[in-house]
Parts: C-alpha cells; structure tokens; sequence
C-alpha cells in the first residue's frame, strides 16, 4: 500500500475483501482500481479518552450500477430520527446500533434502569413539522398513509409494540387543531382530492380571515383557490416501563424519506456558478464535502458541461440530538450507512472510529453524546 500524508487529508485504498482504517493519500494522486474502494476523511486530533475523531466520508463503489428511478423534480427529505423519552436520570442507554439505508432505517437500542425500583418513561417518536402552507415544498412522504407518514414500527424485547399517534395543527405558536376539526378539515389532507372543495364560500372567508387558509392561486376560470395554512405537527406516544436492573431492547424500523434532485450542485458547471456559491457552501458544511468528494463527482459527471451522465442526488436526514435525556452519554454507539448499492458517491459528516464493512460505511463510538444532527448525501448515476 501506497501511503502519502499531505495537508491533514487522509485516504485509503484496498481491495474488497480489507476493512478500511485510517491511513494517508495524497489528495494529487487519484487511485482508480475497479476492484478497489477509495475512501477519504479528515481527521481532527484525537481525544485519548473517547477516540474520536470528526471527519468525512467520500465513498465510491464501482462494480455494477443497482440505481434508483430518476426523479422529475426535487423533492425535500423529512428530518426524521430516532425516540425520545421524558427526562431520567435512572435510565442509561447501554448501546444504540443506527443503520441507514435509501429504503429503511433501523435502531436498535439497549436500556438499563439503575434504580432499584421499576421507572415508566413516556417515549415519543416525533415525525418533523410540515408546513402545509408553502406550495412550492414537495415533501418526499415514504408512504400514503395519514396515520403512520414513515411506515414507523417497534418492538420492545422482541415483541411489536403500538404507539398512539397525536396530531396537532398549528399557526404560528398558537394551537388550532380544534378550530380545524370544527371546519370539517382533516388534520394532515392526504390523497388527490381537495378537502377545501367542500367548503362553501362564507366558511372560506372565514378561514382566510382568520388565516387558517392561504391563497394557492387560481383555477383555469380566476377563481381563487386555496389551501391549508397551518403547520402538522405528528408524535407517536407510548408509556414503557423499565425494569430494575433488567436490560431492555426497543427496536424501531421505518421508511427512509429520501430527498431527490435530477442533477447536482456539486457538479463542475453548477459549483463554479457565483449565483450558486452559497448553496455550493451550505453543501459543504452539511455534508463534509471537501476536494477529494469533488474529484470523485467530476470523474463520474465525465467533464460535460450539462448533465450528460444523469448524476442525480439522494438526501437522508437523521436527527440524532432529540433524545439525550437519559442518565450519562450513549456507552456504545454505531452508525452503519449503506448508499444501496455500488457506483454512488457517499458523504456525511461523521464523529468516531470508520471501517468499511460490506459495501458500507460504519462508524463506532464510546460515551457518545450526540452534539449535531445527521445528514447523508448520495451521489449516483440515474438509471
């Protein structure tokens, strides 16, 4: 193995059957090995007591394309993450294991009670809000379901548990889900078609009036239309009960809500464009991209000004902070990311040990407490 150390940038090549640790490549010399995985972080100084490092991650698998369907248009991922639970300090969490996926999301966590007597915690999901007031926002929704968005599952001790689901709508801080319920208006409108249809014209003056509902246009005639101004805001709430001394398992599955653009930003063409220059910065700040990620998009977008080769971009956003309120740090953390498949480009900013692990990035973390919140970034060709 070649190795090169320059500017803090470290890199690593090695053939399928390695596990990638750290070690250095130049970022002048580009390795391009069918066989091979390049991997790229950067690495902040190591802490002795926790041996983490913050960095990140540009992977690009190349072997056969296993792509998703383009999208026609950018839809926007919903920033969902994992439970969280009313503040204890009897109730540490032994170990969370997190897999991320393009199509499912999985967390897996170990809970122990300290006390010597048995400790009901309300543990709530929250689904983030959406705001059904801007029309120009394509939230991407996994499923078509008004009760469950993500198709959210869990399992305590091995055995599927129910959450309740509580829904509320609101306009600004003020809470109006009954003066919703009284219009005869759903809380979350799903399907094609349009609750406000069947409300008569005086009704409409009122709610526009009190700003419940906002202009949305109008029809092929000029008559104006609307739509919902409020804000859903959705939590599945459950009471659990943690027994002394006793390790408890709770385990959740959903679907991933995956933001989708046609093209990219990050290609040569867009990036260099001053009118994209904070966007290009946003990108960068979220998703750790750095010069190496670069590289590897320019490479797979061939050097052609337009989107010759389809590149298109997935977005996955995991909030990771909510839920620290049980007792201490998380003792044993893990973090496995899987782009779904070989040929994509993945990055994410990222705190802890990283090896590759089937075609998969994992990172690994001891007294862990979560300081920022997750977001992924999947660079593909389109089929």
């Amino acid at each position: 193995m070649l190795v090169e150390r320059a500017h803090g940038l470290n890199f690593l090549c090695l053939s399928r059957s390695g596990v990638a640790r750290a070690s250095g490549f130049t970022p002048t010399r580009t390795a391009m090995i069918s066989d091979r995985v390049v991997i790229g972080m950067r690495l902040a100084p190591v802490r002795p007591t926790t041996k983490l490092y913050s960095g990140i991650l540009a992977v690009l698998m190349t072997a056969a394309v296993m792509g998703y369907a383009q999208a026609n248009d950018s839809s926007i991922e919903l920033a969902v993450g994992g439970l969280t639970f009313t503040k204890s300090t009897a109730v540490s969490l032994e170990s969370e294991d997190l897999l991320i996926t393009p199509t499912e999301v999985t967390v897996k966590y170990q809970f122990l009670n300290h006390d010597p007597a048995p400790v009901t915690l309300t543990i709530g999901f929250p689904l983030p809000d959406i705001d059904l007031s801007d029309p120009d926002v394509n939230y991407a929704f996994p499923t078509d379901s008004a009760d469950n968005l993500v198709g959210f599952k869990t399992e305590v001790n091995g055995k599927p548990v129910s959450f309740k689901l509580h829904q509320r709508a609101l306009l600004g801080a003020q809470d109006v889900t009954q003066r919703v319920k009284a219009a005869g208006l759903p809380i979350f409108p799903t399907g094609k078609s349009d609750p406000l249809s069947a409300i008569d014209a005086t009704a409409k003056k009122n709610l526009f009036d009190a700003g419940l509902i906002v202009r949305a246009g109008t029809d092929s005639d000029g008559h104006p239309l609307f739509q919902p101004g409020w804000v859903v805001r959705m939590v599945f709430v459950r009471q659990q009960t943690f027994p002394p001394g006793k390790l408890v398992s709770v385990e959740h599955h959903y679907r991933t809500s995956i933001g989708i653009g046609s093209d990219t930003i990050l290609r040569k063409a867009l990036r260099e464009s001053a009118g994209l220059r904070a966007e290009l910065l946003k990108y960068q700040k979220q998703y750790c991209v750095g010069p190496t990620f670069l590289k590897s998009v320019d490479l797979m977008a061939g050097g052609h000004k337009d989107n010759v080769n389809k590149l298109r971009e997935q977005r996955i956003a995991y909030v990771l902070k909510t839920g620290a309120n049980w007792a201490g740090p998380i003792k044993e953390f893990r973090l496995r990311v899987d782009p779904g498949g070989p040929n994509r480009l993945l990055s994410f900013c990222a705190v802890g040990e990283k090896e590759l692990v089937g075609g998969a990035v994992q990172v690994s973390a001891k007294d862990f407490v979560p300081q920022t919140d997750l977001k992924i970034l999947i660079i593909s060709k389109a089929d």
